[in-house]
């Protein structure tokens, strides 16, 4: 199963509201609890590279990886709905703003589609065949 980014916020809201019922947290919170889940996902990640290098020390496993990664995200969102934005509009700008900037021609142009060229009719629009490549227009 695929989480969409509206699925998070809408599991998100309902647990603030277990949570922090009376709307205490503040941003900053949210900001220093990213940052510390950022810094526990560094630390796996060193852990990792320590191991690949062959160097003494303690271990880290890639479910812990993939744990801290999840954390993160929530962490993110959380931060992104205290200031109400919706986090799947802003990653798929943010996506988008770098590829023009680099002149590159994938983007993500609506709600879990993304644009690329199809490998079978080679168009630089959306693929309007779904057994081509699977990336297609509504």
């Amino acid at each position: 199963m695929n989480l969409t980014f509206t699925a998070l916020r809408f599991a998100n809201v309902q647990r603030n509201k277990e949570w922090d019922p009376e709307g205490k947290i503040p941003a900053s919170f949210r900001a220093l609890e990213l940052a510390g889940e950022v810094g526990e996902l560094c630390n796996i990640i060193k852990k990792l590279v320590r191991e690949s290098l062959g160097l003494k020390g303690s271990r880290a496993t890639f479910l812990q990886l993939a744990q801290e990664l999840g954390d993160a995200q929530i962490c993110l969102d959380l931060l992104a709905m205290q200031y109400s934005v919706d986090l799947g509009e802003a990653t798929r700008a943010a996506f988008n703003d770098k590829s023009r900037e680099l002149g590159w021609e994938t983007e993500i142009i609506g709600p879990g589609r993304s644009f690329a060229i199809c490998n079978i009719c080679a168009t630089k629009d959306m693929c309007t065949q779904e057994e081509h490549c699977g990336i297609f227009g509504e």
